[in-house]
């Protein structure tokens, strides 16, 4: 089936180059909620993704929105799937965080993956004499 020929299935009669038409379809077809990435799977989003993802590298495009609500969807989906599937597993990571081999730097970039940012909330302690000796042992750490 050939492009004008499916516009004309739809109801729509447009006359335009090949290029025009193939762009319409081509919005068309990035036109999707989060229900309907839900619905697909891995192979179908990956190959939607990188559609999307070579229509946003091309310098000439004209209108990039439907490729970027596309994509920007995608990973949302795919974003809060993840969380989903190792929310257990980082909680109890998370439950070790007083222990004196906790790996920050794990959780810190585990908590990116999670959250899309680092953890602050440890910096900084709460009261002064925690802030000194924090301070101290910074220092001390690094030959201060």
């Amino acid at each position: 089936m050939n492009t004008i020929t499916r516009l004309e299935n739809l109801g729509i009669t447009i006359e335009a180059s090949e290029d025009t038409i193939a762009d319409i379809c081509r919005a068309d077809r990035f036109d999707v909620t989060y229900e309907d990435v839900k619905a697909m799977s891995k192979e179908e989003r990956r190959a939607l993704r990188d559609e999307a993802d070579a229509i946003l590298n091309l310098q000439d495009m004209n209108n990039w929105d439907m490729p970027y609500h596309c994509y920007s969807v995608i990973n949302s989906v795919e974003d809060e799937e993840y969380r989903e599937e190792n929310w257990e597993k980082f909680k109890a990571y998370e439950a070790r965080m007083n222990e004196p081999d906790f790996d920050w730097d794990y959780y810190s970039d585990w908590h990116k993956d999670m959250f899309g940012y680092r953890p602050h909330f440890k910096a900084i302690p709460v009261d002064e004499e925690s802030r000194e000796r924090m301070c101290r042992c910074w220092h001390a750490e690094r030959g201060l």
